[in-house]
């Protein structure tokens, strides 16, 4: 099988962060990189290759971290929103990061969404404020698309 070593070592970086989202600990650039290893993953062995591993565990965490993000029916609305809610996120880890730290690792799926909602309750309103509803509604598809309910 032909799995990109970009996204394989991007991603042992994100296992590394250790949050359930770590979505927006990545620059613009890096995520658009992740994006490029994610398509080549499909290029590269093919949907019906992808769904024989669909159960494995790095290809499982891929998807429920850059399936949404990285769909190209997706990719440029979220991109739009991408600079203002890491910004958010970023300036507001002291009073909601720690609701999801320690959590993300591939297989470990039955805790990904130990504390989501806290977090989600806690950046929803300064989501909200400082970049509108279009931006809080993107941040939501990225939480669900995870596969956690808010």
């Amino acid at each position: 099988m032909c799995l990109s070593q970009h996204l394989v070592t991007n991603f042992s970086h994100c296992i590394s962060l250790q949050f359930t989202l770590p979505t927006y600990r990545y620059t613009k650039a890096e995520l658009l990189e992740l994006c490029d290893g994610y398509a080549n993953l499909y290029l590269c062995t093919g949907y019906a290759s992808m769904q024989l591993c669909r159960n494995d565990e790095l290809v499982r965490f891929a998807r429920d971290h850059l399936g949404y993000v990285c769909n190209p029916m997706n990719l440029e609305r979220f991109m739009q929103h991408f600079d203002c809610l890491r910004k958010v996120e970023e300036h507001n880890s002291d009073s909601c990061q720690y609701f999801i730290e320690g959590i993300a690792e591939p297989g470990k799926d039955q805790r990904k969404c130990r504390g989501v909602k806290q977090y989600n309750d806690c950046l929803q309103p300064k989501i909200r404020k400082e970049c509108g509803k279009e931006a809080w509604n993107e941040f939501d598809k990225v939480i669900e698309w995870v596969g956690c309910r808010v």
